[in-house]
Order: structure tokens, then sequence, then C-alpha cells
């Protein structure tokens, strides 16, 4: 009984080692697996993103590299490029009557029954109707493999030699022109701004490299200068700087039109307004009226280079203590007669007025005295008259008014 489960212990062992040698010869076999020799070729007929292209590929197979009928070579391209609708162009190197079959972002190309790639043997493949990738760059490969007709590995996968894929003509759409920062619509008079322009395809690839021309359309700004070329990020900057009246208004452009097709933007209009008030003028500065009227005041502030503006709502008003009254925004009502001095103040600058405010219609007069009683008939009697307006303000009408009395005697 033990020397039988010896047995089958012992056959079981050597299943299991000759299980183990099969593997370790198939990856010895994959192992010993050739590389092209050298990095494979590649020629593009149209290196413009997202253009319909032919790729020429060229290699030479190691010197245990191989083909035989059935045989395949694989080209893969890098995702981002449309390789469904290609077709089998021209191709060199005993591939007999090769056909092409196309497997995601791989083409195969299969080596025909009368074809017969030897070891060390130069190919080129030509595919058709690639279209390429709308990403511009100048790292692109394409992977190159050569299997046999039961798809085990012959040589590869080798990357190519790098190509580059290079922008279309700016977009409208897709360049742009802004201030920096971005969104200023106003300049103070005297100032300077920057201006970035970015030049893009229709697919958002940066365009570098690429002449720009600078205007305005104002010629009362000004731009550092009126040449330039776009950088690595397809860009270019200017200063533009404003002049010192306030109020003026422009435009500006930045055309690409070198090699490329002209393309011209602009930006939303620019004005330049006022720099720091220097001083205000309250207006009127000299004004007289009735206690039932009103004066409205005006304030103007100027600017080092005397450009003016209203800043009537943004000032504040007060007038002496003495004065009373009310204030509505600039608008003041009187309280109390007199000569009076008004003051605006902006921004810590301040202007003075002079006010004078006289009585209003009388809407009452009193006789004083009210009551009197003469002692004796040859006594007299003097009276004043005073009159008050409707802010209660008085003033003697004693001389202006005519008196009379109901007494028959007396005068």
């Amino acid at each position: 009984m033990i020397n039988f489960v010896k047995s089958i212990l012992w056959r079981i062992g050597l299943t299991i080692l000759i299980i183990f040698a099969l593997v370790s010869t198939t990856q010895v076999e994959k192992a010993l697996a050739g590389n092209l020799a050298g990095s494979p070729d590649v020629i593009v007929s149209d290196q413009i993103v997202g253009n319909s292209s032919n790729y020429s590929v060229s290699f030479t197979t190691s010197s245990s590299g191989a083909i035989a009928p059935g045989g395949k070579v694989n080209v893969t391209f890098p995702t981002g490029f449309d390789v469904l609708s290609a077709t089998l162009g021209a191709y060199t190197g005993n591939l007999g009557t090769a056909t092409l079959v196309g497997d995601g972002q791989t083409l195969q190309v299969i080596v025909g029954t009368d074809g017969n790639v030897g070891n060390s043997d130069p190919v080129s493949i030509q595919f058709l109707g690639i279209i390429n990738s709308t990403v511009a760059g100048n790292n692109y490969q394409l992977i190159v493999e050569t299997l046999d007709a039961s798809d085990q590995n012959i040589d590869g996968p080798n990357n190519s030699h790098t190509f580059t894929l290079y922008p279309r003509p700016p977009s409208q759409i897709q360049s742009s022109i802004n201030t920096n920062p971005i969104g200023i619509t106003d300049m103070t008079v005297g100032t300077t701004l920057g201006i970035d322009f970015e030049l893009k395809d229709e697919y958002g690839n940066i365009i570098s490299e690429e002449d720009i021309q600078w205007s305005v359309s104002n010629a009362q700004f000004s731009l550092d200068r009126y040449t330039g070329t776009t950088d690595v990020n397809g860009q270019d900057s200017v200063i533009l700087t404003a002049p010192t009246e306030a109020g003026e208004q422009t435009t500006v452009s930045a055309q690409a039109g070198s090699v490329v097709s002209s393309i011209t933007i602009t930006t939303s209009g620019i004005t330049a307004t006022h720099d720091v008030a220097t001083s205000i003028i309250i207006d009127p500065t000299n004004s007289t009226i009735t206690a039932d009227q009103t004066q409205t005041y005006t304030v103007m502030a100027t600017d080092q280079y005397g450009n003016d503006w209203d800043v009537t709502a943004e000032a504040d008003y007060q007038i002496d203590t003495g004065a009373g009254g009310l204030w509505t925004n600039n608008v003041y009502m009187p309280g109390n007669t007199g000569n009076w001095t008004v003051t605006a103040n902006y921004q810590g600058l301040t202007d003075d007025a002079q006010l004078s405010v006289i009585h209003g219609v009388a809407v009452l007069y009193i006789i004083s005295p009210q009551n009197m009683h003469l002692a004796s008939a040859d006594q007299t009697q003097a009276y004043t008259v005073t009159a008050y307006d409707i802010d209660s303000n008085s003033w003697d009408v004693t001389d202006l008014v005519y008196f009379e009395t109901d007494d028959p005697v007396g005068s």
C-alpha cells in the first residue's frame, strides 16, 4: 500500500515537472523574441492636425526576424488618430499579396501566401486615409510589432522615431484678446494697462512664432510697441497708455497674418477716466434766498490734468450751526434768517459758499402792546408791529404799516 502511494506521488511530481518545463520553455521563447533593427521610420504626408494623411512606416527585421506567409505586421497609432477608414497603400519587402485588418488603434498587415520576409530584411508599408489627431505635438510615435501566423511575437514591439503634428490656421473663435487683469473697461488718465493676445487654431492648439501687428483706433492712446511674435504659449502682450484727457475711448487690435491666414480681434471699448480729485468747486458761491425758498448746490471736482467731473451726488454738505434748516442731499431748506457759510466736502477736499437767508412772506402781524389804559386824555401811546413768516422769522414793520383807531376823539 505504501509503495502504491509512493508511485502515485512520483507520477504527480513528474507531471508537475513536465508542465513547469513547458511553461519555462514558453517563457524563454518569448524572452528571446528579437527587436527590430533600430527604431522604425515614419513619413507623414500631411502634418496638420485633423487632416487626412498618408503614413509610410519603414523598418528592418532582426537577424532572426523572418516573417513567413500568414505572419503579421502590427502598427499601432496613438489615441486620437482615426484609423477606421484606413486602406493599404504601396508596400515593399516581399510581403506578397498582403491584406489589411483593423483592430482599434492597430492596423495589421498580413503577409500573403506568396510572400516571405527574410531575416534583416527592409520593409516599408504605406497606410492611406489616416485622420490625424486634433492635438498638436512633437512627440508622437507609432508602435511596430511582427507576429507569426499563430500570433506569437517575432520582433518588437518597438517605438518609431517621433514625428510632429502642427496647428491649423488661427481661429477667430478660439483666439482671444483681453486686458490684464481681465475685464477692464475704464482706465485712469495717464495710466497703463496690459493687453494680452492668445493665438489658437480651431481645436484650441496654441500657435507660436507667429508675427503680430498691433493697433489702436484712437491715436490719443499709445502702445509700447506695434509688432510682436507669439511665444511658446501662443501669446503676445503689449502695454496700453491712456491719454491725460478723460472721456477718450479706443479699441485695441491684434492681427496675425504672415504665413497663415489673417485674424483681427478687438477688445471692448476702453475709456480713459479722470485721475484722483485735487480740488472741488461748489456752485453757487454767493446766493440770497427767502426763508420759504430752497437752495440747490452742485459740486465739480478737478484732477491734476485739468479734467473735471460732477461729484454733486457724492459730496457732503453742511451749514453754520446757527442757520438751522434741513438738507435733502444737495438741497438746503432754510431755518433761520442771516448770513451763513455753506461747506461742501468730497474725499477730504472742501469749498465754501456764502448764503444770505431773508424772511419770507409775512403770514402774521402782531401789534404791541395789545392792551393799554391811558390815565388821561392828554397822554399818548406808541405802538410797534412785528411781522412773522411761515418759519417764524420775525421783523419790525412798524414804519411800514398804517394805524387807525375807533376812538372818535383820538388820533
